[in-house]
């Protein structure tokens, strides 16, 4: 497995986006992640949360959030902090993600979450 990460570290594009001026503070990121729920849930998207307070039952790698909105195609959303990066099993899952036409983003603002929002809105 770890040879196939480093592979796929190699010939994968930069997954990153640059990093904007109101990313949240390093130790912040669960108060990112409980801010995005609420907006979610004012929304009233359905949505599966990862869970921040336990060790991980899921596979690693998997986003923070898997979103389906009202008549939208359904899309992942990753919380990381001004600092944070993802991991290389969240850079796999990315990589596959959207190889295989699945959106999947990487906020690290609550501006920067209702801007995705606003993109998956119902037309």
């Amino acid at each position: 497995m770890a040879a196939a990460m480093e592979h796929n570290r190699k010939v994968s594009p930069k997954l990153d986006s640059p990093i904007a001026d109101d990313a949240v503070a390093a130790g912040t990121e669960s108060k990112l992640q409980s801010d995005i729920a609420a907006d979610l849930r004012n929304r009233r998207w359905i949505y599966f949360q990862s869970r921040t307070d336990k060790a991980t039952t899921t596979q690693k790698g998997t986003p923070d959030f898997i979103v389906f909105p009202t008549h939208r195609e359904a899309f992942m959303v990753e919380c990381k902090t001004r600092t944070g990066k993802l991991s290389p099993e969240q850079q796999a899952v990315q990589f596959v993600a959207n190889l295989s036409g699945h959106k999947y983003v990487v906020v690290r603002s609550l501006r920067e979450a209702k801007e995705v929002f606003a993109f998956f809105e119902p037309k």
